[in-house]
Parts: C-alpha cells; sequence; structure tokens
C-alpha cells in the first residue's frame, strides 16, 4: 500500500523516495495525494526531518492544516517529540501555533509534559 510505504520513508526522513512516492500517488492516485502529503508531513514532523518536511510543503503539505484521518497536526507531534528544528521550520512555514489536540493542549503545553522544556519557552515566546 502506497501510504505504508510513504509513511516509513517520511518517518526515516528519506526525502528522495518521499518525493518518488509522492509523483507515484500523484500519477496513479491522485485523489489521494492531499490525504498522502498530509500523513507524510505528519510523519516527517515526528521524527524531525526538515528537509522532507520543507520538501513535502513545496510539493503541496499544507502545514496550516492537520492529518486528515485522525486530526494530528504536524507541529503539536513534533513538539511533543522534542524535535526542535521540525517545529522551527512548521512555524517559519506558517505553522499556527494556537491549535490544539482534542484535549486542549498547545504544541508548548505537549512540549513541556514530555520535557522538552526549552522548546516550550520557545514556542511561548514565538505566540507573543
Amino acid at each position: 500500500m502506497l501510504d505504508d510505504r510513504l509513511v516509513r520513508a517520511a518517518e526515516r526522513g528519506d526525502t528522495a523516495s518521499v518525493i518518488d512516492l509522492v509523483e507515484e500517488c500523484r500519477l496513479h492516485a491522485p485523489d489521494a495525494v492531499k490525504r498522502e502529503l498530509q500523513l507524510a508531513l505528519l510523519w516527517a514532523a515526528k521524527g524531525g526531518h526538515k528537509s522532507t518536511i520543507a520538501e513535502l510543503v513545496k510539493r503541496g503539505a499544507d502545514v496550516k492544516s492537520p492529518e486528515v484521518e485522525r486530526g494530528h497536526w504536524p507541529l503539536l507531534e513534533a513538539a511533543r517529540e522534542g524535535r526542535r528544528a521540525a517545529v522551527e521550520i512548521l512555524v517559519a512555514l506558517g505553522a499556527p501555533l494556537d491549535v490544539r489536540d482534542h484535549y486542549g493542549w498547545t504544541a508548548g503545553d505537549r512540549a513541556r509534559m514530555r520535557g522538552h522544556e526549552q522548546l516550550s519557552l520557545w514556542l511561548k515566546d514565538e505566540t507573543k
């Protein structure tokens, strides 16, 4: 299944494979492209892969939208995992800092709860 291969490539930061798989999706399942891009963006953010994030956004992934299936936000996942470089690029690309998960937690809250205090403080400063 394409989304499994795309998720695995995004999760490990294999940008070249991500590009190939997105293009394969455009050819064989054009209706699924947005869903696949958002899912790959989520996993690239969770893994902290800046170049993969940038490439996915360049190809149409939207940092201002959650992943379609479960509504998970790339920024929130990157913050929870303490992936500062991913958080910084997502914010630079326009990810909204005011989004909340289904419990009402912000990216800063999620970072702090997982022990990423410096990242939490950085996010707090960015929201001012």
